[in-house]
């Protein structure tokens, strides 16, 4: 029994963890979900009668959140950071990267937000988007996360042969950005798949969620570790960037290879994800078949080769108190960290187990309560401005106030739920320790949410006004290489990843379902695209932020300069003492020497 009493001390203190974690995961869903309903409550007079039960699948998408990132950061980051430790022990470069571009791939199809896309695929209307349809449904959405986790993989390779040989993020992004809107104007001006170029985009902002960055993050810190370095702040960033643009290429390649008639046949018998099973058993389905490559995986490699028979006795798993203070808090960690070594196999089975059942009570309340809210409150809106079955009474407004209106209304949405996002908190904190305080925690977070806001709004008047999407984004992302072009490599890297912040696994199916209501109560089949347009807003305004402050800094340093010339008394020819020629000594030539 003493085991037992030993495993139970190692738990102790992990409640007040979870606690603190269970709030910060409500905090991030409530003002989101307060402003839906707020906006719900304004339009139609009325809350929709299972508002009951979207609050309790809200509710268990904060718990199941919870649970996932618990197991995250406890199960499959420390592993992943090991692996990368060894790997330049055993192997060399080759061989890593073809284990890292498998790690890419295998880590997207765990991604919790991917899942929405598929659930949205039922309010697509075959008839009107017939290769959307075809690569939302059951037969073609195997092949649409097959391209999306290949382009992950890619990244994951580009991003560790940019750590390793030291490249700038700067002459990547040129090349890749150009690559991928020529592919974007291909199938736009000389295909008729031009509907799947929101979808890639979009998709290019969902793989960058909570389980890839992360989790590729820890395999390059540890490859860095490895291979004797010092991991540098620099390194943690262009990750977001990579992972982002690369699923775009796969997409529109993928769009590109479908055959000209492979949509003929309609897409049926998709009931949503779990629709052939009972409530909970499809979900549990799709996250082991989600969860179960990735891990024999990662142990496979761990085991057979890297020859770690002793991973679990050697895997150590910290903890940090959030709740006590931070002198209490590291000793806590320590106390932990060393208990979970009496019973780390245990330990670890229980934190991956943490991810299954955060995937699988995610899935149900994304299902349930995320996507039903969405679609709601985005069918509704355009009864402010257009006649809606919804909305009694529509038009409320008239065109202009009521479009102003909902342009303000997706502004508020993507500005508040910015704010909300606690990555976004820890983000702007190491910015302001990279430029030296010349960008403040303020500045960061202000400037991404006016750019994730901004691009909600535009992405509201594509939808209202039936603009040509890929012509935004060429003109969003010239402006965004323009400015890339006269910034300085930090503020690259650092503004680059900042669209990153709109891929937080609340806010994605959030956006992707309002989109799609407020898309197909205008009867437009285009209703994917605001996620690309809120990712591409957060790189103009912080790049522009870092201009302006850099601009005021040396406007301020010139003044303070001037204003201290100004002070010094200025040496008059009235103050000097006039030599009498009495007093100059006669040059003899005994003085000259």
């Amino acid at each position: 029994m003493e085991p037992a009493a030993g495993h139970a001390s190692g738990w102790q203190g992990w409640p007040k963890y979870i606690r603190h974690e269970f709030f910060a995961q409500v905090k991030a869903v409530f003002p989101v979900t307060a402003f839906l309903f707020m906006l719900e409550q304004l339009v139609l007079g009325h809350l929709e009668s299972g508002w009951v039960q979207i609050m309790l699948a809200l509710l268990t998408v904060a718990v199941g959140l919870q649970f996932f990132m618990f197991g995250l950061f406890h199960g499959l980051l420390p592993l992943g950071k090991r692996m990368g430790t060894c790997l330049p022990e055993h192997l060399s470069l080759r061989y890593i990267l073809v284990i890292a571009f498998f790690m890419g791939v295998l880590v997207t199809y765990a991604e919790p937000a991917l899942e929405v896309v598929q659930v949205l695929g039922q309010f697509v209307d075959y008839t009107k988007s017939p290769y959307l349809a075809w690569l939302l449904s059951s037969h073609g959405s195997g092949w649409l996360t097959l391209a999306v986790a290949t382009g992950v993989g890619i990244a994951v390779v580009v991003g560790l042969l940019r750590i390793h040989h030291n490249h700038r993020l700067a002459s990547i992004i040129y090349g890749l950005v150009f690559v991928t809107l020529s592919l974007t104007l291909y199938v736009d001006l000389c295909t008729d798949k031009s509907e799947v170029i929101g979808l890639a985009w979009d998709l290019g902002a969902v793989t960058t969620g909570p389980v890839t960055v992360p989790m590729v993050l820890a395999i390059g810190m540890g490859l860095t570790k490895g291979m004797g370095r010092a991991p540098s702040p620099d390194q943690s960033f262009g990750v977001v960037t990579l992972a982002s643009l690369f699923p775009v290429c796969t997409v529109l390649l993928l769009a590109i290879w479908l055959p000209q008639r492979s949509h003929h046949r309609a897409p049926g018998g998709d009931d949503g994800p779990g629709g052939e099973w009972p409530i909970g058993i499809g979900e549990a389905v799709e996250a082991t078949q989600s969860l179960l490559p990735l891990l024999c995986f990662v142990f496979g490699i761990l085991k057979w080769v890297l020859k770690q028979r002793g991973l679990m006795s050697s895997t150590t798993v910290r903890h940090t108190d959030h709740g006590a203070d931070e002198d209490e808090g590291t000793d806590n960690e320590k106390e932990i960290a060393g208990r979970a070594q009496g019973a780390p196999l245990v330990h670890i089975t229980k934190s991956l187990f943490c991810v299954w059942i955060g995937l699988v009570l995610f899935a149900l309340g994304m299902e349930y309560g995320l996507s039903p809210l969405g679609d709601n409150v985005g069918a509704a809106l355009p009864g402010l401005f257009t006649f809606s079955r919804s909305v009694h009474g529509s038009p409320v407004y008239s065109h202009t106030v009521g479009v102003a209106l909902c342009f303000g209304a997706a502004f508020c949405l993507g500005f508040g739920a910015t704010l909300a996002e606690p990555a976004l908190q820890a983000m702007a904190v190491t910015v302001e320790e990279l430029t030296h305080h010349h960008l403040s925690v303020n500045d960061v977070i202000l400037s991404v949410a006016l750019g994730v806001g901004s691009g909600l709004a535009l992405g509201v008047l594509k939808l209202v006004y039936k603009l040509k999407l890929s012509w935004m984004l060429y003109t969003g992302y010239l402006i965004a290489l323009v400015l890339t072009s006269i910034s300085e490599d930090t503020m690259i890297n650092i503004a680059w990843d900042s669209a990153g912040v709109t891929t937080d696994a609340i806010t994605v199916p959030m956006v992707l379902a309002l989109g799609s209501g407020f898309g197909g109560s205008l009867s437009d089949a285009d209703t994917f695209g605001l996620l690309a347009l809120a990712s591409v807003g957060p790189i103009i305004s912080v790049l522009a932020c870092a201009l302006v402050r850099k601009r005021m800094s040396h406007r301020a340093s010139y003044i303070e300069l001037s204003s201290h010339r100004s002070t010094r008394s200025p040496v008059s020819p009235m103050t000097l003492s006039p030599v009498s020629p009495k007093s100059r000594s006669p040059i003899t030539p005994n003085t000259v020497t």
